[in-house]
């Protein structure tokens, strides 16, 4: 009996531990994991094979990429650069997918494990996808997935969290992400590991910052790295000084371009026909490569326009005469292009360019309706009706949209249906720019002075961004969202997210709140949030929307000030919530409302404007609520104190100080003693047996201040302070 019950307690303890494991592999993982490199386009036939292999001719350049592959004394990092649109993205695919890659690294790893894991940055992506978290999250959930028993000890701050259990647990910090990694590569039976980072360009932060992140990553003879990015002087500056490793992609692809030339004008019936006619035919192949200069696309956008010309019944000279005129350089391939739009199209084609420019991400493609509908009708956002009443309808009218876009954007932009599991299907098909250098040509400084000439100053891409978003929430709340699961919450709150980013930016850029659009988002999530069926997914369970706290707190927490001042005055006693929280609270901490990381801004920053705007509407610093034991003054102090020293605070510091000198201004507890988890003092004490014990001890506000102050800004802090005190003795005998 004894030892069926050991066995019994014993597959518990087992299955404890299998759960645990898995909440914290399902924590690193964010949707949008793998969507950059699954839509990366795939190598064309029998090109990039020479990477694996030294040339024939000893006056060519060699890659070393096998030797360093597979050599135990070659680490480091491997970078390869390229020109906009050279194929650096598919090379990195082809790599990883290869299995000459596979072969190589474990002739390097030997008898020991390996992890073969990679991430592509995204500009056009969300944060998670060209941001330092979404890249160590990425790739630690892929080396533990493969070898989940080194969770535990990797992530051991994690696993006897009780947040962990929680149904939006804290999102991961760079410092927790950067010590989950140093442990894992020193652990005793972790694999020898290899990174391939894709687009470091991509980035949306310093890039200095981020090649210091990989450098520290790279720190140890147990990893080998191989990076992509385009040749700017921050990434030559770290990563070209070996010239045995790194590769000018461009220097090498004149083989594998030719053969796209020959591949894909050869499928053309006509072309292959006059090919073997007139040896001219093989001469224009041949300009196109000389040309090219190493960028497939410009390859790709030249072929296309020949294409064309073949099909309009071309010759030889009217061909080279149309190779002639297509400029050598990309932005002057795109500004004819550009040129080729017909006037007619002109206005939508500015109002399609600016909206994606000023988008944060790929757009569904059923939001180019959302646009034209606006051009007829401003306040579309604003109708009860849904725009739209089924699927069906949607995936019509997303089909629809490739004419549309091509009609009026040409080649610039595509539509194409997005290959991921994890995506709304009400959602499938998506635009984007062909290339992330499109996007680079719209946003230089001629072409934003075309695009605002063709839309005139009463369109703002901004505001119709708000509007777009409003129309894709108020379509997934009348239809009810394709899967009843946390991933269609997740796409919910990204919309919410993106809206409130677009209303931010409308207010700084015009200075005017789009209050209209935010109440009726309020209306659309508070009758979703009481509704009901199968396919019903709560938002923010832990709000009812009643009156607008909820929407506040949100605009509280994204610092849309004039919204916020609109609705104190209005509502005055919603400066202190129903809740657990004030809206000081939300001013002054992480997001409450279940907005994980992946649905931020990239930063997350505390705004002194907003905070002294509530202070002088009189919330109180120092009250305490039910089921709290912190004010928001010790909360405030314990988060800037914490993040301080684990070097991730993001507040810029001049902010943080006069943030302080408002919270004193204002009452908050000039005698606080805070409970906080880094350097905290201890008490020695002796349990209810006898045992020695170590007790926390909260930290004064004096040695809270010296320790995340400069001297000079702790004296001022300390000045105001005793004017505080001055000003309070003086009220209390009578005269103030």
């Amino acid at each position: 009996m004894g030892t069926i019950s050991a066995k019994c307690l014993s597959l518990a303890e087992e299955g404890k531990h299998v759960a645990t494991a898995q909440k914290i592999l399902r924590s690193l993982h964010f949707k949008t994991i793998k969507t950059r490199q699954v839509n990366v386009k795939e190598a064309h036939p029998k090109t990039f094979e020479w990477i694996f292999k030294d040339p024939d001719d000893p006056l060519k350049p060699r890659t070393n990429f096998r030797q360093w592959m597979s050599s135990e004394s070659k680490n480091g990092i491997y970078w390869i650069s390229g020109k906009a649109g050279s194929g650096k993205s598919t090379l990195m695919k082809f790599l990883i997918n290869h299995q000459v890659t596979t072969s190589l690294l474990e002739s390097w790893a030997g008898v020991e494990k390996l992890a073969i894991v990679s991430h592509f940055f995204w500009s056009s992506g969300n944060a998670m996808q060209k941001s330092q978290e979404g890249l160590l999250q990425s790739l630690l959930f892929q080396v533990l997935r493969q070898y989940p028993d080194l969770i535990q000890p990797c992530c051991r701050d994690r696993w006897g969290s009780p947040d962990l259990y929680q149904d939006d647990p804290d999102p991961w910090t760079m410092q927790e992400l950067s010590d989950c990694f140093a442990r894992l590569v020193e652990e005793p039976g972790a694999p020898k590991i290899f990174l391939l980072i894709d687009g470091l360009d991509e980035y949306d932060g310093e890039h200095l910052d981020l090649v210091q992140v990989l450098q520290s990553l790279n720190g140890s003879p147990r990893i080998k790295m191989c990076v992509s990015s385009r040749p700017w002087n921050v990434f030559e500056d770290a990563f070209g000084g070996n010239a045995e490793q790194k590769l000018r992609l461009h220097e090498f692809t004149r083989g594998d371009i030719m053969r796209c030339v020959n591949d894909q004008l050869g499928a053309n019936t006509r072309f292959k026909k006059l090919k073997t006619e007139d040896p001219e035919y093989v001469q224009l192949e041949k300009d196109i490569v000389d040309k090219a200069e190493g960028v497939f696309l410009w390859v790709f956008l030249v072929i296309r326009a020949l294409l064309r010309g073949l099909s309009d019944d071309n010759d030889i000279d009217f061909l080279k005469e149309r190779l002639d005129t297509l400029p050598a350089g990309l932005e002057e391939y795109f500004a004819k292009i550009l040129g080729t739009i017909e006037a007619v199209y002109q206005e939508q084609t500015a109002r399609i360019f600016q909206v994606m420019v000023h988008s944060t991400q790929a757009l569904p493609a059923i939001c180019l309706q959302f646009l034209a509908v606006e051009q007829k009708d401003p306040d579309y956002a604003l109708r009860e009706e849904p725009p739209f009443v089924s699927v069906e309808e949607i995936n019509a009218v997303s089909i629809r949209m490739q004419k549309y876009v091509n009609a009026r954007c040409k080649d610039l932009l595509e539509v194409h249906a997005l290959s991921t599991d994890d995506q709304e299907p009400l959602f499938t098909y998506y635009v984007d720019f062909l290339h992330r250098s499109v996007r680079d040509f719209l946003e230089t400084k001629d072409m934003y002075d075309w695009l605002g000439s063709r839309t005139g100053n009463h369109f703002d891409a901004r505001i119709s961004l708000c509007k777009i978003t409003l129309a894709e929430v108020k379509t997934i709340c009348h239809l009810g969202p394709s899967r009843p699961d946390q991933s269609s919450r997740d796409d919910l709150l990204d919309m919410l997210c993106q809206f409130f980013h677009y209303v931010r930016m409308a207010e700084r850029s015009g200075g005017i709140c789009e209050v209209a659009l935010v109440d009726e988002l309020h209306e659309v999530l508070r009758a979703y949030q009481t509704g009901a069926g199968q396919n019903h997914v709560p938002l923010i369970p832990a709000y009812r929307y009643k009156d607008y706290e909820p929407i506040v707190a949100l605009a509280v927490e994204e610092n849309i000030l004039s919204y916020v001042r609109e609705k104190l005055s209005l509502h005055p006693q919603l400066i202190s919530l129903s809740g657990d929280w004030t809206l000081l609270d939300h001013a002054t901490t992480f997001p409450s409302l279940g907005f994980g990381r992946e649905f931020q801004d990239t930063i997350r920053l505390l705004e002194v404007e907003t905070i002294s705007l509530l202070l002088s509407h009189g919330v109180r610093p120092n009250k305490k609520y039910p089921n709290s034991c912190r004010s928001t003054w010790d909360r405030f102090l314990k988060q800037n104190h914490e993040q301080k020293q684990v070097n991730y605070l993001q507040t810029p510091y001049r902010d943080i100080v006069e943030i302080t000198k408002l919270f004193i201004r204002h009452g908050a507890d000039p005698n606080i003693e805070v409970a906080t988890d880094v350097n905290f003092r201890t008490h020695e004490s002796r349990g209810r047996w006898g045992r020695q014990r170590k007790i926390k001890l909260p930290t004064p506000l004096k040695d809270i201040l010296e320790a995340d102050f400069r001297p000079a800004d702790v004296a001022q802090i300390n000045k105001v302070l005793e004017e505080k005190n001055r000003f309070s003795v003086w009220k209390l005998i009578g005269w103030e």
